[in-house]
């Protein structure tokens, strides 16, 4: 049976802070983590944020899926922390997680499935890309 996860991410921009809630199908919290994004450099926060235009202005052509490889696992140790991402990561067949941004409304709705455009499969990432980016084992 799938796990389905939101992570709730709650901004703080006066503080450049962001709390992050992972919470498992029954909305009860599972995981948590503070970020401080003041203590991140300005080109892991572009990678984060316009990982397009990092990849077009500062790596080198045929280097892009090893740079993006290297924002996945910044992305999981630096921003999602251990707690959530192991929670994320153990072995199950399938997960979904719905990211929730502050101003939206919380919705106990299931994602709609994954469609063959989805992130990792379009762009011709490693198997191990296409794990993270889709959460299937």
């Amino acid at each position: 049976m799938p796990a389905h996860h939101d992570l709730i991410v709650t901004a703080d921009s006066a503080r450049n802070l962001a709390e992050l809630q992972l919470l498992d199908e029954a909305g009860v919290q599972v995981a948590s983590r503070s970020v401080d994004f003041d203590s991140i450099r300005i080109s892991r926060k572009q990678a984060l944020f316009d990982l397009r235009s990092y990849l077009r202005l500062y790596v080198e052509a045929g280097q892009e899926e090893e740079e993006v490889a290297r924002v996945g696992v910044f992305l999981a140790e630096e921003i999602l922390g251990e707690e959530i991402f192991l929670t994320l990561w153990t072995p199950q067949n399938q997960r979904h997680l719905r990211v929730q941004l502050p101003g939206q409304p919380r919705r106990r709705t299931r994602s709609a499935p994954r469609s063959p455009a989805s992130p990792g499969r379009s762009h011709g990432l490693p198997a191990t890309g296409r794990r993270w980016l889709n959460g299937t084992s």
